[in-house]
């Protein structure tokens, strides 16, 4: 977890840098840019962290893989919807969403902040979550069709807990480890919001290079 400290510092400070006018310096860290950014494509396996609201067990992880495809594409496999559904506050619609199984997830890249580690912005798709009925839910409540939102990068997430977060992404050459951090905005079923989450709904992968 250590590209996860090294990062949170980072990226606090990599989108307000400073206007180097050094043109030598600026083309070493352009060079070095690409050569990261290169290094980082490809496979990886690790974890996935969701917080939960249970005081004994506040973290939950599984065992997950994803695909950095080029500079502006992440692909997340198999991410259980009940990771996305864990602070839903209907138990209900939880459920019904949580019995749906997994998704992929497509995160765009747009903007690399930093090198050494890699750091870059990120900007989550939304997903789609067709929920599962079963025999205890009323018949009008067979089929929902429910959107995760989430943020992007610079869009500032608040809990009066946890302060501002952020979401973005970060990658260490050296260690061969990836990782991602992004917060679910809010959730719509059919054309209004359920629901809008707080900072705690955090989902945090983690993993290396294969």
């Amino acid at each position: 977890m250590v590209l996860v400290l090294l990062t949170v510092s980072t990226m606090t400070s990599c989108l307000n840098s400073d206007n180097d006018n050094n043109d030598e310096e600026i083309a070493k860290r352009q060079a070095q840019l690409k050569t990261e950014m290169a290094a980082s494509k490809g496979s990886y396996s690790g974890y996935l962290y969701r917080t939960t609201n249970d005081a004994k067990n506040p973290l939950d992880s599984t065992v997950v893989t994803w695909r950095i495809v080029n500079d502006s594409t992440m692909l997340m496999y198999d991410v259980p919807v009940s990771y996305l559904a864990s602070h839903v506050s209907d138990s209900t619609l939880r459920a019904r969403l949580s019995a749906a199984g997994t998704v992929d997830m497509k995160i765009k890249i747009y903007y690399y902040a930093a090198i050494s580690p890699l750091v870059f912005c990120v900007a989550p798709e939304d997903v789609d979550v067709t929920a599962v009925d079963d025999s205890g839910v009323a018949p009008e409540l067979t089929q929902a069709q429910a959107t995760f939102r989430f943020y992007n990068t610079g869009e500032v997430s608040y809990d009066y807990y946890s302060g501002y977060q952020d979401s973005y992404g970060a990658y260490s050459m050296t260690s061969r480890e990836s990782m991602l951090r992004i917060y679910p905005k809010d959730i719509y079923v059919g054309y209004s919001m359920a629901q809008r989450f707080d900072a705690n709904a955090e989902l945090l992968w983690f993993g290396k290079q294969q």
